[in-house]
């Protein structure tokens, strides 16, 4: 994916470290993860920890890059919350 002026003012606020009036929430695009990656990469840490070899950082980052998974960060100055989103989901139960 080839990173577009769009994307760069999207995700700037992160990129730049610039401090926000209110917490944002970004979708980190793919070009960007290297970028971002250490701001989170001690929340990665601990879920490999958690995951009873389930995982790995270098799968988990694998998932990122091939955009099977998307990382979502809550800046406010700083990175204070990571979420991971499933960007192809397949199944997926109706709630009526």
């Amino acid at each position: 994916m080839t990173p577009t002026p769009a994307m760069q003012a999207y995700i700037a606020p992160v990129l730049d470290r610039v401090a926000v009036e209110a917490p944002i929430l970004r979708q980190v695009p793919v070009p960007y993860l290297a970028q971002v990656w250490p701001d989170i990469a001690s929340w990665i840490s601990g879920v490999v920890e958690r995951s009873d070899g389930r995982w790995s950082i270098e799968l988990i980052a694998k998932q990122f890059l091939s955009g099977n998974w998307q990382l979502w960060v809550v800046w406010d100055g700083e990175a204070v919350a990571a979420v991971i989103g499933l960007a192809n989901v397949a199944n997926v139960l109706a709630v009526a």
